[in-house]
């Protein structure tokens, strides 16, 4: 029963919670290059952990912007990345699960 109560709180953090927490920054941009067209779509974070899209359009969850932009069902966790010092594109979901880890037990991280 522990487990599932941690594994609720991990799916319980969001954006806001890691922008608070320094993970990212006001202004910093997400990425997703999708294959099937070829394009590198982007997102800027907001200050209430929102997401805006590059045609101005406020999106409130990452996962709505990714089915929003894909046109299907997404993780948006997985589906947008953020850019690391190299220029390599990363999953947002690490930011959380580093995130998760510093707040949760370790045992969290094992569901899921």
């Amino acid at each position: 029963m522990d487990s599932q109560k941690n594994n609720h709180r991990y799916h319980r953090i969001t954006l806001h919670d890691l922008l608070m927490n320094n993970y990212f920054q006001v202004g910093d941009h997400l990425y997703h290059y999708l294959r099937k067209d070829k394009t590198m779509y982007s997102a800027r974070i907001l200050s209430d952990g929102k997401l805006e899209l590059s045609n101005g359009t406020v999106i409130k969850s990452l996962t709505k912007a990714a089915n929003i932009i894909s046109g299907c069902s997404n993780n948006g966790w997985r589906w947008w990345n953020y850019k690391d010092s190299k220029g390599n594109l990363i999953p947002v979901d690490n930011k959380r699960k580093e995130f998760a880890a510093r707040k949760m037990p370790a045992r969290a991280l094992e569901v899921g």
